[in-house]
């Protein structure tokens, strides 16, 4: 009975040791800081204490010092510790990492490196073997010292005086070369190429010398912060665009972000300023534009909205017309610009050609009213100093004629003194004019009107009034131009609306189209192209006006990329040479004159 007894305590006692052992682990456990990592195998939970510790570190004091270092307080339940990258922590071992004195609560790790981004550390404190221990992580971040801001940054700042000289004025060009960097660099050279037009009269440079021959400006050296400038004066001798372009051809040193002698427009140590002389057009009179060397042409036009419109077959022959050679043929007043492929990479005009010619009547817009049996709206006009008047007048007092034998006497010397790019145009006589039944779905109208002869023209943009509805808003489009690889799956394009309760997105695959070949958030085309966007009322059935996309398809071995101005590229082929030589790339000429 006693033997049965005393084993019963012995028993209980254990029972209660081990409840008492694993009661004081869960209150020891849960009384640290989380960020201890504990690894524990269940069998030994018994024999382990795990390690407690503090982690902190200091950054190296200067550069290549090494002296970073990792310190360890607080120690308590750990006899040996080691450390390694994150990446390298299943190397840390108890029999190969380093023993802690009884007595010491605080270690140093040192001579810990600058990293050179950033670099992960994993410290282990081990309690007696490989199955009791803790781990914490660190994290060193690389520091920049003063040595690491010593660079040279060379840039060019370039300006001219007026943009739009008239032909045979002189325009100031200021080149302005700066070093935006610390440390000083040699051997500094500037190479300027200008157009056949740009006559120099005069040059100043602050630094250096400029050989107008070689166009060649020789600085030498800039320090940090040190400015030269070089102020060259010419006369533009031709009408059309005129460049001038300038960029780092000799630097000593590394520059931080620019390569010598690339021209590349990308780069500060390239800069290039264009002007272009307004071409003054007389009635009657064309001109037309052709450029050497040129691959991909495309030509466009500033619309009335103010924004430059691909000049195409459906293009108005009375504003411009592409040629077979490529080649353009101007027929009114405007701007003009060009693009063209060159290594793969379409390159823009810097400047627009202006052309300054003739104008038909000043289009007055006297009211915009809605109809109330159809869905449209009308547009009542005046046309307002024109030779319309004159001929009014006269036909008047030649015949006799009332107001509607008037207008019909006009109408057959020219047709259409007033055209729209939507509705219905009737005359009412007295230069006025109604534009009937314009779709209420239609957010802007072009107007267009001539003069007598039917050779000068004059534009302007109407926009369509409410009608009752509450005009729907343009759906938001991040990327507008998109390429992908031949071969490749073509990408998706999205837009999305405010309101998606009430308002629809929906995609065509023209401008033109009514029926769209899409309706939701994301469109994924089949091919290549211009495809367009707009928000759609789910009630109302009323669209906003369309978004353009365009998709492009490049060859698998060509590099997606982008480029600006036409200079840029061509200077990247040019042989020192070449460099010499005057260069004229863009002509224009009269083309035809109608009497």
């Amino acid at each position: 009975m006693n033997n049965s007894i005393e084993g019963f305590k012995k028993t209980i006692g254990k029972l209660f040791q081990i409840f008492t052992l694993i009661v004081f682990v869960v209150v020891y456990a849960n009384g640290k800081e989380l960020k201890y990592t504990a690894k524990k195998p269940l069998g030994d939970t018994l024999n382990c204490i795990l390690p407690t510790f503090t982690l902190s570190w200091t950054d190296v004091t200067q550069p290549n010092a090494n002296d970073a270092k990792l310190i360890i307080t607080n120690i308590r339940s750990a006899n040996r510790y080691a450390y390694a990258l994150e990446s390298e922590k299943s190397k840390l071992t108890y029999d190969k990492a380093l023993p802690i004195s009884l007595l010491s609560k605080t270690l140093e790790i040192k001579n810990i490196p600058n990293p050179a981004t950033t670099q992960k550390y994993v410290v282990r404190l081990f309690n007696g073997s490989d199955k009791c221990f803790s781990d914490q992580s660190v994290t060193f971040e690389h520091v920049n010292f003063a040595e690491g801001l010593d660079y040279a940054d060379i840039e060019i700042i370039q300006l001219a005086s007026n943009q739009h000289p008239a032909q045979n004025e002189e325009v100031t060009f200021t080149t302005i070369v700066v070093n935006k960097g610390n440390k000083a660099t040699t051997g500094i050279e500037v190479q300027q190429v200008y157009s056949a037009s740009m006559q120099i009269v005069y040059f100043y440079a602050d630094r250096g010398n400029f050989d107008v021959v070689s166009r060649n400006w020789k600085i030498g050296t800039v320090a940090g912060g040190q400015t030269f400038t070089l102020v060259t004066k010419a006369k533009i001798t031709q009408q059309g665009l005129s460049f001038l372009a300038s960029y780092v051809s000799k630097q000593n040193e590394q520059d931080k972000d620019s390569n010598v002698r690339n021209a590349e427009a990308g780069e500060d140590d390239y800069a290039q300023t264009c002007v272009s002389v307004p071409i003054t057009m007389d009635k009657g009179e064309s001109f037309k534009v052709t450029m050497k060397t040129y691959e991909g042409i495309k030509w466009y036009y500033k619309n009335p909205s103010g924004k430059f419109e691909e000049v195409t077959a459906s293009t108005s022959g009375n504003i411009a017309q592409m040629n077979s050679d490529s080649s353009l043929t101007i027929r009114t007043s405007g701007e003009f610009m060009y693009s063209k492929l060159r290594g793969g990479c379409r390159i823009s005009s810097c400047c627009p050609i202006v052309v300054d010619g003739c104008k038909g009547p000043a289009i007055s817009v006297d009211s915009i009213y809605c109809n109330q049996k159809v869905d449209s709206y009308n547009i009542e006009i005046s046309l307002r100093d024109s030779d319309w008047n004159v001929a009014e007048s006269v036909l008047k007092a030649l015949g006799g004629l009332g107001a509607p034998a008037v207008t019909q006497a006009l109408n057959n010397i020219n047709k259409y003194p007033l055209s729209s790019s939507a509705g219905y145009v009737v005359s009412n006589g007295g230069n006025k004019y109604t534009v009937q039944n314009i779709p209420a779905f239609v957010p802007n109208v072009t107007l267009t009107s001539t003069d007598l002869a039917g050779k000068c023209f004059s534009y302007r943009v109407v926009k369509a009034p409410t009608c009752g509805l509450q005009m729907v808003q343009l759906p938001d489009v991040e990327i507008k131009e998109l390429t992908y690889k031949k071969g490749e799956t073509t990408p998706t394009l999205s837009a999305s609306v405010a309101d998606t309760k009430t308002t629809d997105v929906v995609w065509f695959d023209s401008e033109l189209s009514k029926t769209p070949v899409r309706t939701g958030s994301t469109f994924q085309p089949d091919a290549p192209g211009v495809y367009y966007v707009a928000a759609k009322n789910r009630k109302t059935k009323q669209l906003s006006q369309k978004t353009a996309i365009t998709l492009t398809e490049i060859a698998a071995n060509e590099p997606a990329k982008t480029c600006s101005c036409d200079m840029a590229e061509r200077l990247k082929s040019l042989t020192d040479a070449e460099i010499m030589l005057v260069s004229n790339d863009i002509t224009v000429s009269t083309y035809s004159r109608q009497n």
